[in-house]
């Protein structure tokens, strides 16, 4: 891509170049052959003001890339054949660059001023851009905010160069190191709380997208919030965005599972003494978790990524849960469907899970179809709205109790358990797992009385 550099970017001044050092590194590359591996992956044809420079590096890079000879005459053999000679000042021109250079020693000093020179026209470009953004009325603050986030991150990346430095060998053993010392510790990534669950998807990895599926009445959120709790006694730091239910209402189930205490004594306020002392301890000890918490509705993925972004820098960061996806804005909404827009932030949080390293879960919503069905387990098309969750998911979880259509005496799965514990079986559905086997389902049982999920009793395959 060229770029054309003769407008002033809006600001009335010359825009930064330096000439005389693009000259220096179009003429080193001309007289040194052992310096194109060095110089020409770390540079592209618009980090050069000039457009003629442009023009005559591209070539150059194409040369690299397809093992041909780089020099004054084959150079301008392939420009003159691109029918470019006269755009890049003739064949007279290109044999200039090189009556400067008495040495291509400084090269690499020479193509870091130029580059350092484009990052600082790049960046007018891209400030002159956001302030104009700023000024409309209809400018999310936190598209702009993120942005600028990426814009940073694409500049620190580019100085860096972390690209190019790949090295494979290293790379292999780092990954062999991380897997010992995971077979040490037996367990890979977060664990869920589920021993059975953590055998089968080796808890919850970095960088995986999480769905956590029901109908409404499943107990999705008390099976969220038990993978939390147990992520949080285990040391890791869970952020938690709440788009359904408020902060109070989530440590108000929180203190009910951690505390024992029944939950219609809570909620109705007719607490003894005793259970005053134990939601008392209850609430020291869930206190010092390492949670946070964030009820802000109607939010979009740019915004959630940018409050993570930032606690992963000031606080550290393991696990993102957000309850429920369905109730998220896309970064993009103007005329764009529903289903479009599930499907646009399902992709936003898998590129966040691998950018911040962690995993995400998001609560889902599944279709009343399933109703329909003589087997209301829930199956991966059950999904609502979106198709897309189901490609970019990494491990689909499904929340799925019986007795929410049939009775005790009436379902065929469940034989002869009386009435209490039949109201209390709850299976996990494993729906897809990118990491290992899937389409099992995993028995518990759900106290709700309590927002707890104990024990897991057998697992069955679809």
């Amino acid at each position: 891509m060229l770029r054309h550099n003769s407008v002033e970017l809006g600001l009335g001044k010359i825009p930064p170049q330096a000439v005389d050092m693009e000259v220096a590194v179009l003429g080193g590359l001309l007289l040194q052959s052992n310096l194109h591996s060095e110089i020409i992956p770390l540079m592209r044809p618009e980090h050069f003001y000039k457009e003629s420079h442009q023009r005559i590096f591209a070539h150059m890079e194409s040369m690299f890339h397809k093992s041909e000879t780089i020099d004054i005459l084959t150079v301008t053999h392939k420009i003159k054949n691109s029918g470019e000679l006269d755009l890049v000042g003739g064949a007279y021109y290109i044999t200039t660059l090189t009556d400067k250079i008495a040495s291509a020693a400084n090269i690499e000093a020479h193509a870091r001023v130029v580059t350092q020179k484009f990052l600082q026209r790049d960046m007018i470009r891209e400030c002159s851009e956001i302030i104009r953004t700023c000024y409309e009325d209809t400018t999310d603050v936190f598209d702009v905010i993120n942005r600028l986030q990426n814009f940073a991150a694409e500049q620190n990346a580019h100085i860096i160069g972390h690209e190019h430095e790949g090295n494979y060998e290293q790379e292999v053993l780092n990954v062999y190191k991380s897997i010992v010392s995971v077979s040490d510790k037996h367990l890979q990534g977060i664990p869920t709380g589920n021993a059975n669950l953590d055998s089968i998807t080796g808890g919850f990895n970095k960088t995986d997208l999480v769905i956590l599926c029901g109908r409404p009445g499943m107990g999705k959120s008390s099976r969220m919030l038990e993978f939390a709790k147990h992520a949080t006694l285990n040391g890791k730091k869970v952020a938690i965005f709440s788009l359904e239910m408020s902060r109070d209402q989530l440590i108000k189930k929180q203190l009910i599972n951690s505390s024992g205490i029944l939950s219609h004594n809570i909620l109705r306020h007719t607490l003894s003494d005793s259970e005053k002392y134990d939601l008392s301890f209850a609430a020291d000890k869930q206190s010092k978790l390492p949670f946070y918490l964030n009820e802000r509705c109607g939010v979009n993925p740019n915004y959630i990524r940018t409050v993570c972004r930032e606690r992963k820098k000031k606080y550290g960061l393991d696990l993102i849960i957000i309850d429920y996806l369905q109730l998220m804005v896309a970064n993009e909404t103007k005329g764009i469907p529903k289903e479009q827009q599930v499907a646009s932030i399902s992709i936003a949080l898998k590129t966040m899970a691998k950018e911040l390293e962690v995993p995400i879960i998001a609560l889902a919503q599944l279709n009343r179809d399933l109703e329909k069905r003589s087997d209301k387990r829930p199956i991966k098309s059950d999904l609502r709205d979106s198709g897309q969750l189901e490609q970019d998911a990494d491990l689909i979880l499904s929340v799925y109790r019986p007795s929410q259509y049939y009775t005790y005496t009436s379902d065929p799965d469940y034989k002869d358990l009386d009435e209490l514990t039949y109201k209390r079986v709850s299976e996990i559905g494993i729906m897809k797992n990118r990491h290992g086997e899937s389409e099992v389902s995993i028995e518990e049982r759900f106290i709700g009385e309590f927002s707890r999920f104990d024990g897991a009793t057998k697992t069955t395959p679809f």
